[in-house]
């Protein structure tokens, strides 16, 4: 769900609507990226200095796959406050800020869609570049969920995470915002 909410709330806020829920993807489970990559650091240590019990003279697998995800996801609707405050309550004090209105989702898909067929700028609406995976979503597509407990097992950071909250989800909002210029 990685390019989800960025796409997903400027579009949004285009629109002046966010869905009440993302059916069958409704866990947020992001990692700040400064955080991931002490995450990194310590899986590549303690792998390092774990040997390999299929052959004892080697200390590396030839592939090791280790999952990198919030082992305590929050949901997508404890999220809504944060965005819709602050999609309503602009970084540029000089923009007229837009109240955006929270809907069912599939009322949200609808308008999506409409705004597709309108010919509506894809960069200014990045959610239409997705409609099929929304369209999947809508349809009863449930996401994947990543199994991180041989991660957890080598990183304590990632056994120490707290579920994304307003805090975090706040500054990828203005992070997200200043990467696209709005």
């Amino acid at each position: 769900m990685a390019l989800i909410p960025p796409q997903l709330i400027s579009s949004s806020k285009l629109l002046q609507f966010l869905p009440n829920e993302l059916p069958g993807h409704s866990e947020v489970a992001f990692i700040p990226v400064d955080t991931l990559s002490n995450i990194i650091c310590e899986i590549l240590e303690a792998d390092i200095s774990v040997p390999n019990t299929q052959d004892p003279a080697s200390t590396s697998a030839p592939t090791k796959i280790f999952h990198l995800a919030n082992p305590v996801p929050s949901n997508w609707s404890s999220l809504l406050p944060a965005i819709t405050d602050l999609s309503t309550n602009s970084i540029d004090s000089t923009e007229i800020a837009k109240p955006v209105e929270v809907i069912p989702f599939a009322d949200w898909f609808a308008k999506l869609e409409t705004s597709a067929k309108q010919d509506v700028d894809a960069e200014a609406s990045p959610a239409t570049k997705l409609l099929p995976f929304y369209q999947s979503m809508r349809d009863g597509t449930k996401e994947i969920k990543l199994d991180t407990t041989k991660s957890m097992q080598m990183s304590e950071t990632l056994r120490g995470l707290k579920p994304v909250g307003k805090e975090w989800m706040e500054i990828w909002l203005k992070q997200w915002k200043r990467g696209r210029g709005d």
